[in-house]
């Protein structure tokens, strides 16, 4: 854990986005994966300084991954927000950083029966980065969406790696692993109209890791990384949770990809402006309708292309307002007692 102490790219991180780090410690009050940001003061003159709080338990936190990654991850794409934020109040901000969330603190991800402090997601972030530089184009006509959608491939495609909540510690876990599953199904009713397959192996802690991805490759369930930007050459996309809901699927909404989503019992920061059959098309979790779903989906065209155009524009709308958002989000959850009200347009 000393080492935390030693983190010039954390220092980096933060001066590249206006932000200057004036101290990194432990706190003994918070679980092993949140941390507390706090900023001494407001001026409009001045870089901001702020404080970054970790847990004295941060070497145990459950995570799956880099969790000293992850700090950094998320210190680049809120700290443009913060770093506006510091310049209007001061503020004391606690973020949990696991995929699952946390209670008692800004959460990326919760139950759908939770009311805990919902944050945008880190691809939502990110979509915002891209939605700034016109990555999505600009709005489009009716009869423009309906011949991009018409012209690409009437598959259902879907590419990702095996979270699915937990650590996978045989090749028999790996067989019943949620997604490698989904994918079986999906290549059994479907057939031709579906390309689902599994291109990362993570998560993994049994022996031997060539033999695990040989079991896919055997499953016929494996298949090479496809960067994000292909994921538009098809119609349809299956929306499959992991380790918590489906963060990259407001990619695909964005890009005007069809949506058929899985009931994941979790909630994201916009889970609450989307309508089964209005902005997605529903289907089960055991796959058991997909067969119908896809054939619906190639047989009512123009149906198709209205659910994906309004998938796209509401996410799209959301995007806009962002940043109004995140002010009103910051400010509610700030337990500065010296914090300021703001005006937020």
């Amino acid at each position: 854990m000393g080492q935390l102490y030693e983190w010039a790219d954390l220092e980096h991180q933060l001066a590249h986005i206006g932000l200057r780090l004036g101290k990194l410690t432990q706190a003994f009050d918070l679980p092993s994966e949140d941390i507390r940001i706090s900023n001494a003061h407001a001026s409009d003159d001045q870089i901001p300084v702020v404080e970054v709080e970790v847990s004295a338990d941060v070497d145990n936190a459950p995570f799956f991954g880099n969790f000293k990654g992850r700090i950094l991850h998320v210190t680049s794409v809120l700290g443009p927000y913060l770093a506006d934020y510091a310049k209007r109040s001061p503020f004391i901000l606690r973020f949990n950083l696991s995929d699952v969330g946390g209670a008692c603190a800004l959460s990326f991800d919760r139950p759908a029966d939770a009311d805990w402090a919902l944050f945008p997601d880190l691809y939502l972030l990110e979509a915002r980065r891209s939605f700034e530089r016109g990555d999505y184009g600009a709005a489009e006509t009716d009869g423009d969406f309906e011949t991009t959608f018409s012209n690409r491939q009437p598959l259902l495609f879907w590419r990702g790696s095996t979270t699915s909540g937990g650590w996978i510690r045989s090749l028999d876990e790996l067989r019943t692993n949620y997604r490698v599953d989904a994918c079986l199904r999906v290549a059994a009713a479907v057939g031709a109209k579906a390309d689902c397959r599994i291109s990362k192996l993570v998560q993994w802690v049994g022996a031997g890791e060539d033999e695990a991805v040989a079991l896919l490759h055997d499953l016929d369930v494996y298949a090479d990384f496809v960067p994000e930007s292909r994921f538009a050459d098809f119609q349809m996309y299956l929306d499959l949770p992991g380790n918590a809901g489906s963060w990259g699927t407001c990619h695909k909404h964005l890009a005007g990809i069809l949506v058929l989503k899985v009931p994941s019992g979790r909630e994201l920061a916009y889970t609450h402006l989307l309508r089964p059959w209005k902005h997605y098309v529903p289907i089960a979790r055991d796959m058991s309708d997909v067969a119908e779903r896809v054939s619906w989906v190639l047989d009512h065209p123009a149906e198709a292309t209205a659910i994906a155009q309004r998938g796209k524009e509401r996410l799209w709308g959301f995007l806009k307002g962002l940043p109004v958002y995140m002010l009103r989000t910051l400010e509610m959850h700030n337990v500065s007692p010296e914090k300021k009200l703001i005006r937020v347009r």
